[in-house]
Parts: C-alpha cells; sequence; structure tokens
C-alpha cells in the first residue's frame, strides 16, 4: 500500500549515464519511508514493453521526479516521459512535478516554469532530495482545507500501530500555523487533548531514531503550548546526545515558529529541577554531541543550537 494511494507514490525519471547511482539512493531511502517508487532498471523485465510498461507506469504515479543531470534533456525516454506527465497534469492534474536540477544542466523548455529544487552536485545529495520531496508532499497537504477529524484518526491509527508510514501519515495531517485559523475546529481540543495525553508513544520511536516521529514533533509545536509543548521540547532536547545529526536534520527543516532554538534545547525536564550541577553536566554532553556533528549542510545550525546553549 503506497502512502498516497497511487500504484506508485514517486516515478523517478533520470539518465542512466549518470545518475543511476544516486536514483537507486533516492529510492532505497524513499522505500525505507514506506513510499512505493517506480525506477525502471528494477520495475521493468527485459523483454517488455518499454514505452507501454513507463505509460502505465506513470499514470499510476502521484509524484514525478526528473532528475535534471547534465545528459537529461538529451535522453529519448526522459523527453516522452515529461511530455507524458504534462498530458496527465494538464488533463487530469493527478500527478505533480517535482524537478531536481544539477549543475551545467539544463531546464527543459517545457517544464522551465516548474519550481525545481537545486543541489550542488551529484554526490551525497540522495537524503537533501528526499527532504525536499517530503515538503512538496507536506505542502500538498496543507493546501487542503484543515480537518482536526481526520488528524484524530490518523493519530488513532499511529497509536495502534505505530509504523513509519502511519507516523508520516500524521504528520501530513498536522497543521501549519497558517491552519489555526481555518475552520472545522470542532474537534480541536479534544484531538490536542488525545495527542498530548499519548506523547510516550512518539516518544519511544522518537529515542529510536525513526524519522518520521521526529518530524511529528517538530510540527506539534506549532499547535502546542503548556505542559503540551515544554514535554515536546524536553523529548526532542534528549534526543540531542543519543542522535545530534537526526535532530539537527529536522531542526533545519522545519524552522522554529512559535519558540526560540534556545527554548528548545535548554528544557530538561523535572527530573533536573533544582539539580544545577547535573544541568549542567546535560548541557556539557549535548554541546559535545552537538560538536560531533561535522556535515557541512548542518554547521550552521549545529553551531547556532551551541551558541543557545552558552
Amino acid at each position: 500500500m503506497s502512502v498516497t494511494g497511487r500504484k506508485y507514490d514517486v516515478f523517478i525519471s533520470y539518465v542512466h549515464r549518470d545518475t543511476k547511482a544516486l536514483a537507486q539512493s533516492i529510492r532505497e531511502i524513499l522505500s525505507r519511508n514506506n513510499f512505493t517508487v517506480f525506477l525502471d532498471d528494477i520495475e521493468l523485465i527485459t523483454g517488455d514493453d518499454l514505452g507501454r510498461n513507463i505509460e502505465e507506469s506513470l499514470n499510476g504515479s502521484r509524484y514525478f521526479i526528473p532528475l535534471l543531470s547534465r545528459f537529461y534533456t538529451a535522453s529519448k525516454w526522459c523527453k516522452l516521459e515529461i511530455e507524458h506527465v504534462l498530458r496527465l497534469e494538464q488533463d487530469y492534474k493527478e500527478v505533480s512535478i517535482i524537478p531536481i536540477k544539477f549543475p551545467e544542466a539544463n531546464i527543459p523548455l517545457i517544464i522551465e516554469d516548474k519550481k525545481y529544487f537545486v543541489v550542488t552536485n551529484l554526490d551525497n545529495n540522495a537524503e537533501n532530495i528526499v527532504s525536499e520531496v517530503h515538503k512538496r508532499i507536506a505542502k500538498d497537504y496543507k493546501d487542503r482545507l484543515f480537518d482536526w477529524g481526520c488528524l484524530k484518526t490518523t493519530w488513532e491509527h499511529y497509536l495502534e500501530y505505530p509504523s513509519s508510514k502511519n507516523a508520516f501519515q500524521v504528520y501530513l495531517n498536522l497543521p501549519t500555523e497558517n491552519h489555526i485559523k481555518f475552520n472545522g475546529q470542532k474537534n480541536k481540543k479534544s484531538t490536542i487533548d488525545l495527542i498530548y495525553g499519548n506523547l510516550r508513544m512518539l516518544e519511544n520511536n522518537i529515542y529510536a531514531g525513526e524519522r518520521n516521529a521526529v518530524r511529528i514533533a517538530f510540527k506539534l509545536l506549532v499547535i502546542s503550548d503548556g505542559a503540551f509543548g515544554e514535554g515536546l521540547c524536553v523529548i526532542l532536547g534528549s534526543l540531542i546526545r543519543i542522535n545530534p545529526k537526526l535532530f539537527l536534520e529536522e531542526l533545519n527543516n522545519h524552522p522554529l515558529k512559535a519558540i526560540d532554538i534556545k527554548t528548545l534545547i535548554g528544557n530538561y525536564g523535572d527530573i533536573f529541577v533544582d539539580k544545577l550541577k547535573a544541568q549542567s553536566l546535560e548541557k556539557t554532553r549535548r554541546i559535545k554531541a552537538l560538536e560531533l556533528v561535522a556535515d557541512e549542510h548542518l554547521i550552521q545550525i549545529r553551531n547556532e543550537c551551541i551558541k543557545a546553549f552558552t
């Protein structure tokens, strides 16, 4: 079962000559997040009618990701894939295009009006691309009229079976700051109370390193306050020592609006109340954990966190 309810959540369009390894890495990461992905060297069997099979796969896909590398526009198959997707978009609006542009690559004229994501090189970009895909999908959900009842149902499903897939459904159905003023407020209080009353399940999965659970916690900060908000800060702050890279990656993907970084990382929880030496030791341990993260794209947010401790 796919995340979006289609045969394939994502169709990756690429040139074997220079982006095969990257396409495979993207597929692997998306698959771990319960997305179904079409990749032609895996899905197609030798002897198949390639044109027919690719067309059918495009028809059954919700998101189309062209990896616009140096040789992309010269590929006959890639050109046919884009043309078919544009016909689908024009006729049925059942597919969304998320172009990924690489250095020295030309953007096909027929999709130059699309919002594309730029990466600096072909190496080590799979995680960044997947993060962008998540953002685009989440935006699709955000643009709907918000339904607190739907969020309540997905949270109940998550409590019953806290899989990564169910966590991602909760994440997609959580409101952004802009949703707070939307109608459909009838179930708001009961839904928030249900989530707040069952944070232990989320906490357990966060400490286990489940990325979608971490994403839920960051997005919940938008609708939480008081003890609810403090509880989330304690959980996320504790993650720093367990998995500092995961913490920084998702903090980077979810800019704080309702609180500042110091509030997020400096709330140690009830067990540290009136224990100044223990607080100082915990702060030192969190700083040391952050200092171990050396990924270039996380340096700025890492330094902001370390500065917030001082």
